[in-house]
């Protein structure tokens, strides 16, 4: 008898701590595909218009947080860089930097032959927004106000996961 109490004791508690997890989980990893475009988003683009959460809401865009010292980024920018010149005239393309200088990545991108416009921002609420994880590279293509693709970290987005949602 004592057993089975024991067990349905475990038990109650595997239970309860696999629903704890499952809720948790969206949170932890912030916005999921299939979700709209959390509101809170705010930066300066290259050109110097505002960005905020509304701006997603019509069209295809690509939204990237990156640092130039992070390997994983550095392989992903020349596929970015690729996937700019194809398609800049039908996605808006958003890469963010919070971690490094301007002139850092300036540096980096002119030495790679990079000409995608990036922002820097020290300003990481609007990256909290959409992951709590922190980790890069991390990317969304937004269509319309809803999140269609993320990509955290590794593996990184290729150019057929972004061909496959246009």
């Amino acid at each position: 008898m004592k057993h089975l109490f024991l067990l349905a004791a475990v038990g109650c508690v595997l239970l309860s701590s696999c629903s704890s997890v499952t809720l948790d989980k969206g949170v932890a990893n912030g916005a999921a595909v299939g979700d709209d475009v959390p509101r809170g988003i705010y930066f300066i683009d290259a050109d110097g218009n505002d960005i905020v959460s509304q701006t997603f809401y019509s069209g295809d865009h690509l939204l990237v947080f990156f640092s130039t010292k992070c390997g994983d980024c550095r392989q992903e920018l020349p596929i970015l860089q690729r996937l700019y010149d194809d398609y800049r005239d039908r996605v808006s393309f958003y890469l963010i930097d919070e971690r490094d200088s301007y002139s850092d990545v300036s540096a980096y991108f002119e030495s790679q032959g990079l000409t995608m416009p990036f922002v820097i921002s020290d300003k990481s609420f609007h990256y909290d927004v959409l992951s709590k994880s922190g980790r890069i590279p991390t990317c969304w293509f937004i269509r319309d106000g809803v999140i269609v693709g993320k990509w955290l970290d590794s593996p990184i987005m290729t150019e057929e996961d972004f061909c496959g949602l246009l």
